[in-house]
């Protein structure tokens, strides 16, 4: 593990850069300072640029959301989102869950996703009349959490599975850090519940990229040790931790690189993964 003060010292080494959006490039309400600009030095010949989230959105929604705070798309070369990459999966029904129960969804999200738009599926507001559950996110506060919560003991009463397509165990908040999708699954397992997993660390949100071109030598960016290092990790690509915005902020502000070294290792240790190739700062050229 290295520590480096921006891409530029490793960019020759790589032919493909999979970046994360939330905590890397911007906190879902502004465009982290430097990005523009490290975005548009990366773009040399030769070399690629996709943005791969743990969003519960579809790619284009995604696009939207991050052309109207200033993230343009010509600044990269495309996106997979955990969300399209079910809801690509939901038009062929090609998970082995879908193909085994009905098309009855009650769905839990932070805000309306077409997600079954062209799809066999029908949404129900009625646990009881379910077949599953997809959870795409949550809203910001105590409250989505505690409705989320509440909602999923009444699912493991009808058994139903979940299907959770936002890993993310924290996310960022205007307040902070807060619960993320990925813990109320975590809780829904822990109650016995059946749980599927679609995004970062899991290899079918790499997979997808690969097919749309995501080649060569590749170095995953990220902010997250359990997310997109061990993401990386599994599939045998080398990574870079970004550290001083995003999840980990509170934790490495004022600190050393030394003491950051040291968190790093810890987390690893924590999420049974390995340390990360490289460790910056922050996301800059």
């Amino acid at each position: 593990m290295k520590y480096i003060s921006g891409i530029r010292e490793v960019v020759s080494a790589y032919d493909t850069f999979l970046v994360d959006q939330f905590g890397v490039l911007h906190n879902g309400k502004r465009v982290y300072e430097g990005v523009t600009e490290t975005l548009q030095s990366l773009k040399q010949p030769g070399k690629q640029i996709y943005l791969i989230s743990n969003s519960g959105r579809v790619n284009e929604r995604n696009i939207q959301r991050n052309t109207s705070i200033g993230l343009m798309p010509e600044l990269y070369d495309g996106i997979a989102t955990s969300g399209q990459v079910l809801y690509d999966m939901m038009r062929r029904r090609d998970i082995s869950l879908l193909q085994k129960y009905g098309t009855r969804v009650f769905v839990i999200m932070r805000d309306e996703n077409p997600l079954l738009t062209g799809t066999d599926y029908v949404r129900t507001d009625n646990l009881a009349e379910a077949d599953f559950i997809i959870l795409t996110g949550l809203a910001d506060g105590q409250q989505a959490w505690n409705n989320a919560v509440a909602l999923l003991k009444q699912a493991r009463m009808y058994k139903l599975p979940l299907i959770c397509s936002n890993p993310d165990k924290s996310m960022i908040t205007e307040g902070g850090i807060a619960p993320g999708s990925g813990a109320v699954a975590d809780l829904y397992a822990e109650m016995g519940g059946e749980v599927i997993f679609i995004g970062k660390p899991f290899r079918m949100i790499y997979e997808y990229l690969m097919q749309k071109g995501a080649v060569g030598r590749i170095l995953c960016i990220g902010d997250s040790v359990e997310h997109d290092i061990a993401g990386a990790v599994l599939m045998g690509f080398d990574s870079l931790l970004i550290t001083h915005q995003g999840i980990y902020q509170k934790e490495t502000a004022g600190k050393s690189a030394a003491e950051n070294n040291l968190l790093i290792q810890r987390l690893a240790e924590k999420y049974r993964t390995q340390c990360p190739t490289y460790y910056a700062d922050y996301f800059r050229f």
